[in-house]
């Protein structure tokens, strides 16, 4: 028998195997903690890191006397994966509500909080982030106060961050009436990928028609930065709170300031499920702001429109509009910033989006406009030769058929490379008059210009040096990407600064301002081992310079060197060319790590001898009184903190603060003496375009 039920389960055929579950793409999960420095990051109020993100914070009527804050985030997806070297991103995502101070109390209580992860599998939807970004949306319960809305980003693969910081006033809707809430303005369906909170109930319906029937309608989340144009009718939609009569809105630049106001045109009223709430569907025409960053208000048609309640959705103006692009699409030419370092080749922009026919250019026309503006720089009129060339380029790489950016830097190279024939400090000129329209471009956030002429500043330096041909000539093109560092330093991503350093370093290997802020920014985003290396082959240059010293030690105890860092902090106060920031650094921090290594004798003698070079220093009586304090001498305590603040003069904290400065001095100094020496050149210029020269001395 036990044979014959054998034979027919061997007969049998086999059972189909199940399936194995596909996992999802995209998923998002609650986050159970914070990591030590993500927490220190969120609590420390700071702005920046390398993700750029854009945020909206719409609050609404809630339960009870609680509102509903949903939270948009937008991401850059080019700086998300920068670094990423495997298929599954990990995105961690806080928000944090803190109260700010008040009259009641001090503030600092955390009021409200999110913790996402949102993981992708990059080997599907990879090309979906890397178009423009993710759009995340997340909410918070929060009472009726004013707050500080703290929001991180990071990359839990490759450590990079982007932190965000914003007022946010949450009003009493139980009290108030005549509230308008941020205008809600749309973007093209698509364009981002969108993660929604884990657990989070729909979006609110003012997002949009159909926001709240299916994930699916998240593609229709409004913007958290528009693109608008301002010969364009746009459209919005306002929540209003028991909100009566006209309205009009108001572009303010960021921080308050009016600059214009626009009569909105209603077309459309809906009840929401809210009672008391209504949703205007509307539009305006932003017409005579020139291009920049703004912010867009909804305010009663009469009355007064500085109401703190009041709040604001971002907006980018370009003359011509995004065509179709979010403002991260605008600014992924910086991914261009992978060329190799001594080379003038770049990685070319990314491919124009679907539907936008790209033209070549016709050279020879551009060539001609080019020229005859470079024919006004040469005749001394500076502003007129940069609106001509600003005006030249955006009509060149924006409208209905736009050329590449490569296109446009083939021609304005070979244009210089024809004046540099006679004598090569032709290019000179060219070079400070791009650097300013770079300059001007970055602070109006006029993205397609500033990442043009950046990339035509880097290649002109390196057409530059090709031409000169000599070490000395190198040297100087060095010497002019120090000039844009100036600026670069502030507002690049790390990616683009360190290929600023890397080029200058390859023109001039011994360039100390570039070697230098290398180190500062690698200190600065906690690659310590990095600042140390740098640090060290600067200070072989240099023999003994008390600031390079300094952050040498610094860095050398945090990459465990302690023993090394402190023989160089007591060295410091001997160098003839200390100076007294220098040495209340050196004995802070020397009489720190003695005191970590539990050798309270020597940190005592630190702290003594560097207040006998610098008697009123607060830190330092502050420090030698907790370090006789934990010697169990309180009486000596209390006379060493006696003294803090009965005398003017000491550093006090400026040392640290002097410490924690970029040092811009080098790179400000650059900037002023390259604009000088184009000033002088401007009859070489005139000679090589074959035009008259400046009829008298231009001012800087």
């Amino acid at each position: 028998m036990k044979r014959i039920i054998l034979l027919l389960f061997l007969a049998a055929p086999l059972a189909a195997q199940p399936e194995a579950p596909v996992s999802p793409a995209m998923r998002v999960l609650r986050t159970g903690g914070l990591r030590v420095e993500t927490a220190a990051l969120l609590m420390s109020g700071q702005e920046g890191g390398t993700i750029p993100l854009a945020t909206l914070i719409l609050p609404m009527p809630g339960t009870g006397e609680r509102s509903r804050v949903t939270v948009l985030l937008e991401m850059d997806g080019s700086e998300i994966v920068a670094g990423q070297t495997s298929d599954l991103l990990r995105l961690e995502i806080c928000l944090y509500a803190i109260q700010a101070p008040s009259e009641s109390g001090p503030g600092g209580r955390v009021a409200g909080s999110r913790m996402d992860t949102v993981e992708i599998d990059l080997s599907r939807l990879g090309p979906d982030l890397e178009k423009s970004g993710l759009k995340y949306v997340g909410d918070l319960d929060l009472p009726p106060g004013e707050y500080f809305l703290r929001a991180l980003v990071r990359n839990a693969g490759t450590g990079e961050v982007g932190l965000r910081s914003i007022p946010v006033t949450i009003p009493d809707f139980r009290q108030r009436s005549g509230l308008l809430l941020p205008p809600l303005l749309p973007e093209p369906a698509n364009a981002w990928l969108v993660a929604r909170g884990a657990g989070m109930a729909s979006p609110p319906p003012i997002f949009s028609p159909a926001a709240d029937t299916a994930d699916t309608a998240d593609t229709a989340l409004p913007s958290a930065r528009p693109i608008l144009a301002p010969s364009v009718k746009t459209a919005l939609r306002i929540a209003a709170w028991k909100q009566q009569g006209g309205l009009r809105v108001e572009v303010r630049r960021p921080g308050g300031a009016r600059v214009a106001a626009f009569p909105l045109e209603i077309t459309g009223r809906e009840a929401s499920a809210i009672p008391g709430l209504e949703i205007l569907t509307a539009s305006f025409e932003p017409q005579g702001v020139e291009e920049g960053v703004y912010e867009l208000r909804a305010v009663p048609a009469e009355g007064r429109g500085d109401d703190a309640a009041l709040l604001s959705t971002s907006f980018v103006l370009l003359e011509r509009g995004g065509d179709g692009q979010v403002w991260a699409a605008l600014t992924q030419a910086r991914q261009g910033a992978g060329a190799p370092a001594g080379t003038t080749q770049a990685s070319r922009n990314p491919p124009a989006k679907r539907g936008k026919k790209v033209r070549r250019i016709e050279a020879g026309p551009v060539k001609a406009r080019y020229r005859e503006a470079l024919a006004v720089l040469a005749g001394g009129d500076r502003e007129g030769a940069r609106a001509a060339v600003a005006a030249l380029e955006t009509s060149t790489l924006t409208g209905e058929r736009p050329a590449s950016s490569e296109d446009l830097l083939d021609v304005e190279l070979d244009v210089a490379r024809e004046l540099a024939r006679g004598d090569t400090g032709a290019i000179i000129p060219l070079l400070t008059l791009h650097q300013v329209i770079y300059r001007d471009a970055v602070r109006k956030q006029t993205f397609l210009i500033s990442t043009h002429d950046r990339e035509l500043v880097f290649r002109l330096s390196a057409l530059y040096a090709e031409l000169t041909g000599t070490p000395e000539g190198k040297k100087k093109a060095a010497r002019f990407l120090d000039g844009i560092a100036a600026e670069m330093i502030w507002t690049a991503p790390p990616g683009l600064r360190a290929r600023l350093f890397q080029q200058i370093l390859a023109f001039d290997p011994e360039d100390r301002t570039a070697l230098l802020c290398m180190a500062v920014d690698a200190e600065r985003q906690g690659r310590y081992a990095e600042a140390v290396a740098g640090l060290e082959r600067l200070d072989r240059i240099l023999a003994s310079q008390p600031e390079v010293r300094l952050r040498l030690a610094v860095n050398l105890a945090r990459v465990g060197k302690v023993q090394e860092a402190r023989r160089v902090l007591a060295d410091i106060p001997g160098l003839a060319t200390a100076e007294p920031w220098h040495v209340a650094l050196a004995a802070q921090e020397l009489a720190r790590l003695l005191v970590a290594s539990g050798d309270l004798d020597a940190a005592e003698a630190a702290a003594r001898k560097g207040l006998e070079r610098l008697p009123d220093d607060d830190k330092l009586a502050l420090q030698l009184g907790m370090i006789l304090d934990l010697r169990k001498d309180p009486r000596g305590a209390h006379d060493a903190v006696a003294r803090v603040g009965t005398k003017t003069g000491g550093m006090g904290g400026e040392a640290r603060h002097r410490y924690n400065r970029m040092p811009l001095e080098e790179l400000d100094r650059a900037w002023t003496e390259l604009q000088q020496t184009a000033l002088g050149l401007l009859p070489t210029l005139a000679e090589a375009l074959g035009v008259p020269g400046p009829t008298q001395a231009p001012t800087p």
